[in-house]
């Protein structure tokens, strides 16, 4: 295993009473601010946060976060990490399989298994990630994708890497079944970065890019019935993302939006990391303060996931040197904030 330095906070929850479900939605909704403290760093040579996926597991209540592998540089290997974070022991358990693949990797947990999608094989993991996966070929070539988990559905946005005008193409998909690709909806634009979330029979798409190299970025959200995905609502976010992030919370969905800067070249200089909640009963993104970036300014937000009413999100940087793919300067860490 890499070196993995571990910083785990010690959570002492206490038990509130109210009078109502309602009530206690309400307050878990009326929060602003968000604190985040570091749960654990590690020394990893993860790729662009663009390429890393993540997911939790309530049952083994743990964090899993994915991405490819690739220093030192080993000629015809292209290796997938897994690693794993158990919240109760703050154990962390590391996987390395080899498996030639793209760069982006998403992970989703269904039927106590992990999945991890890639750009063209899906892997499918016990939750201990001991053992090597499952591997099959699903037929796509995807680049900068975003999924969607709906019970055993699973809807892929955009990310098309051999025709990009069919980057606008939502498909609905099965582990059980790699291959089968459902067509389930077009959007009127391509989409690559673009993160989802389904609620009440309705998937949410929010920003993200129209182009593969993320440099195009929208301020559009497009809402999909899932009994009429043809049927498609079009509202205005109010802020351009390049790339987003999104879980959904009580009837809020809490999005994390990067927003790119560049140099006179056209090469990116920064991200800047950017949290707000959208609330389904208003049609409104409302930006949240945080502490992040008085936490470290050049860090940016890289994934999300909430378990047990915490926001949590891998934040950090990654640097190539030259020449490359002779080394990588990455640093990641894992933040955690209360939602209530």
């Amino acid at each position: 295993m890499k070196n993995i330095k571990l910083t785990f906070l010690l959570l002492i929850l206490t038990a509130v009473s109210c009078t109502s479900d309602d009530s206690t939605q309400t307050e878990r909704n009326n929060f602003e601010n968000l604190t985040f403290n570091q749960i654990f760093e590690f020394d990893s040579n993860f790729l662009e946060g663009i390429s890393m996926g993540m997911a939790n597991s309530i049952s083994e209540n743990s964090l899993y976060i994915s991405s490819r592998d690739d220093y030192p540089l080993v000629v015809g290997s292209n290796r997938e990490q897994i690693i794993k974070l158990n919240l109760d022991s703050g154990n962390i358990t590391e996987k390395i399989y080899s498996n030639s693949d793209f760069i982006t990797k998403r992970l989703l947990v269904s039927n106590n298994q992990l999945i991890s999608i890639g750009g063209q094989f899906s892997n499918i993991y016990d939750l201990d990630i001991i053992n090597d996966p499952i591997t099959e070929s699903h037929g796509k070539i995807l680049s900068h994708f975003k999924i969607v988990e709906d019970n055993d559905d699973t809807y892929i946005i955009g990310g098309d890497f051999i025709n990009q005008n069919d980057s606008n193409k939502i498909y609905k998909w099965n582990f059980g079944n790699p291959q089968d690709f459902i067509e389930f909806s077009t959007i009127p634009e391509t989409r690559y970065g673009a993160s989802g979330a389904i609620i009440n029979e309705n998937l949410y798409i929010f920003g993200g890019s129209s182009d593969e190299s993320l440099s195009l970025p929208s301020d559009k959200i497009y809402i999909i019935p899932l009994n009429n995905p043809q049927s498609i609502q079009e509202l205005n976010l109010g802020i351009s993302f390049n790339e987003t992030f999104t879980q959904k919370y009580n009837d809020l969905i809490i999005i994390a939006g990067l927003q790119y800067t560049y140099d006179n070249q056209g090469n990116i200089i920064g991200k800047n990391s950017i949290l707000g909640k959208f609330d389904l009963n208003t049609g409104v993104f409302q930006e949240m303060e945080h502490n992040l970036k008085t936490l470290n300014p050049d860090y940016y937000i890289g994934q999300m996931s909430i378990i047990n009413n915490k926001l949590y999100v891998v934040y950090g940087f990654v640097e190539s040197n030259t020449p490359s793919g002779t080394s990588l300067s990455s640093e990641w860490s894992v933040y955690s904030a209360e939602l209530n």
